[in-house]
Formats: C-alpha cells, structure tokens, sequence
C-alpha cells in the first residue's frame, strides 16, 4: 500500500509503451479503478550491432566495405580495425559514421586484420560488437627479366621483351625510356597478359633503351623488376659472312662501318667531334665472330669531320671520316 499519493517505479525498459490505473483503499475497501493512462519509455543506449561483411575469416579481400545491420536506437557507428585481435593496434579508429557501411583503404597484403563496431546515440554508446577477422589478397611477386639480356647491343629496332613468370600475376605492366630514372616514357604499356611483349613502333637505332616489368592482380602491383638496359642497332647487321675472319678488320663508305671480327671480343665503335666530345656510340659489349655492317648516317647529328675509334680486344684504330 502506498501512503502517498505518488510512486517512482524503476526497472521499466527503454523504448517502450506503459499502461497505468490507481485506486483508492481504506479499512472498509477499495475504490473502483482509475480509468487507464498510458506513457511510453524514451529511448536509451543502442544495442551493439550485428557485422554483416566481409564474412568473418574471410581471405583474398581487396578493400573492403565494412557493413552491419541497423543496431535499434543507433543514430551513428564508430569502426575499429587491427591487426592485433585484442585491438592494442588500432589502424582504423573510425566514428561519427551514419550508415551501416563504411569502405576503409590501405590495407597490406597478405595481412590479417580484426574489426568491430559499436553504436551511439544522445544517451550512450552500445558495448561492442563481436569481432570478425579478414585476410587481404596476396600481391603477386616481382617478374625476373629475361631478354634481350641487361646491355645487349645491336638489338633489334623492334625488340620482344620477355620476362619469367611471377607468382599469382593477373597481368603485367611495361615500361621503357631513354631516361635511366624512367622520368619519360618510350613504351609505358599495361594488361599484358603474356610473358614478353613487342613494342607496336619501330625505335629509333643505335639508342640506349632501359627497361623494367612489375605484375599486377586484384589486390595491387608487384614492386618493379630490375632496370635492364639495351642499346639498339640496325636492320642489316651481319652475323656472318662467307667465311669467318682471320683477323680483325675495319672499313667504311657511303656512311656505312664494315668489320670483321675472328673471334669473341668486346667490341667499341665510338664518334667523336673534332673538340673531342663523344657524339654517338654504336657498339659497346661483347660480339660473336664474324662479319658487321652498320650505317652511321642516323647515329651522328649532323654531317662534318669525326674522329672514329674502334677497339675490338687488342686492335684499336682511330680515323678521321667525313660524313656528307
């Protein structure tokens, strides 16, 4: 029996629609009921939320967009991710979010990473939701250059590059310049999906090209491969001749070099100008014997006097030549 004429009732929960009456008592009974009122509970700290995905223990994810269900009462989210499962790392400490998804980026390969959610509104914040793990994509590895071989000369004006095949590669990217730091592009070419490629134009001759190859899949890009090098010559080269050279030899008209080599040898065919400044190299590396032909006439910049020095192993000439 309550003395008085008002009573604090606790324990009510929130969110909720009450009903109720009183009535009167004295020694001799009670009175008739009041008629019924009814009042409903506000609101009060949201439920945790429900994750939705990735699924939990999900692999090869790429980017992902976090997602959960509708916790009741909520009017924002707070996302944490890790990569410690007792969330002492925290790489994502993300709040104030209003829809029930969230994309987050960044992430690295090949990881690991924990994710949890609560949810708040005006009368508290909801204790967190279970925690769900995710491992993201592996990235593939870096492509192993193959030809031409690093400082080939007397490649071909259009060369096929051709590289080995690296582990989980969807595709390949291709880059070549004259600039040793790639700061310009001869060839800058993606969605290879074989393991060599020919460049569409011709490039230019006796030109020093560098080059390098990274692999591409879903989760990203490989680091690049190695910087190869190759230098270009000319259609025409000759191989081989009638019979291979007895000695070392050296000649030219018309804006043509013709030399012979008997054996294997490091070979070098330099211009210079007449105030000893290097204006073009032809050769420089390692040739088989037998007989070669270039033409010059692209290889200088301009016509007038020269200096030629051509060395092969132990035989070195030097000659003035004037190119017309």
């Amino acid at each position: 029996f309550i003395a008085d004429t008002s009573k604090t009732v606790t324990g009510l929960g929130s969110n909720i629609t009450c009903y109720w009456r009183v009535c009167a008592v004295n020694s001799t009974g009670g009175s008739a009921w009041s008629t019924v009122w009814s009042f409903s509970t506000i609101a009060g700290a949201p439920q945790a939320p429900i994750l939705s995905s990735p699924a939990n223990g999900a692999t090869g994810v790429i980017n992902p967009t976090l997602s959960w269900h509708v916790a009741a009462g909520a009017l924002s989210y707070a996302v944490q991710v890790s990569t410690a499962s007792d969330f002492s790392i925290i790489m994502v400490n993300d709040s104030g979010i209003t829809d029930t998804s969230h994309a987050v980026a960044g992430f690295s390969s090949s990881t690991l990473y924990y994710w949890r959610v609560c949810a708040s509104n005006s009368l508290g914040t909801s204790p967190w939701s279970s925690i769900w793990n995710f491992s993201t994509a592996a990235l593939p590895l870096t492509p192993t250059l193959l030809l031409p071989a690093n400082g080939a000369i007397g490649v071909s004006t259009r060369p096929t590059l051709s590289w080995n095949a690296a582990a989980r590669a969807a595709s390949y990217a291709v880059q070549v310049s004259t600039a040793s730091d790639f700061s310009s592009f001869t060839v800058n070419d993606s969605n290879i999906t074989a393991t060599s490629y020919t460049p569409i134009s011709v490039l230019p001759s006796f030109t020093l090209y560098y080059w390098r190859v990274k692999a591409v899949n879903a989760g990203g890009s490989s680091a690049w491969s190695a910087v190869w090098n190759f230098t270009t010559g000319i259609s025409g080269v000759l191989s081989s001749g009638p019979s291979m050279p007895r000695e070392v030899s050296i000649s030219g008209s018309s804006g043509t070099v013709r030399y012979a080599l008997p054996v294997q040898c490091h070979v070098s065919l330099k211009y210079y100008d007449l105030r000893g400044r290097l204006t073009a190299t032809l050769v420089n590396g390692t040739q088989a014997p037998g007989y070669y032909s270039l033409s010059v006439k692209n290889a200088l910049l301009s016509h007038g006097s020269y200096l030629m020095v051509f060395e092969a192993g132990g035989f070195v000439k030097r000659q003035m030549i004037i190119e017309e």
